[in-house]
């Protein structure tokens, strides 16, 4: 098909897989244990730092948002939007062929 699409399948793939956690499960000794720190002081200052440059910042990332141009363009032409379209298209066309007919057209349409 096209260039790179196995690639592009099988990291999809892998991002589908379960994600298998269990902290919530092991006993919190356990957990002192995995994550190398002491409930009584925390992370030292250097294990912090390698978590840090490890890991990144403790922070979410943002939702993906739609530009406005494009939310603008959804309702421009979503599906009543694009009957009113047509309707208004319709009503300069008869007016064109009216106006082409008579010399002075009527007002009313």
């Amino acid at each position: 098909m096209g260039r790179g699409t196995a690639k592009k399948s099988a990291k999809l793939n892998e991002l589908k897989q379960e994600l298998e956690i269990d902290v919530h499960k092991v006993s919190v000794e356990e957990l002192c244990k995995r994550f190398k720190t002491q409930i009584e002081r925390g992370l030292t200052d250097t294990q912090a730092k390698a978590n840090f440059a490890e890991y990144g910042p403790n922070a979410l990332t943002p939702p993906p948002q739609t530009p406005e141009w494009v939310k603008f363009m959804q309702q421009m032409f979503s599906g009543f939007a694009c009957l009113l379209w047509l309707g208004a298209i319709l009503c300069f066309l008869a007016y064109g062929i009216q106006a082409s007919a008579y010399e002075e057209p009527p007002d009313d349409n």
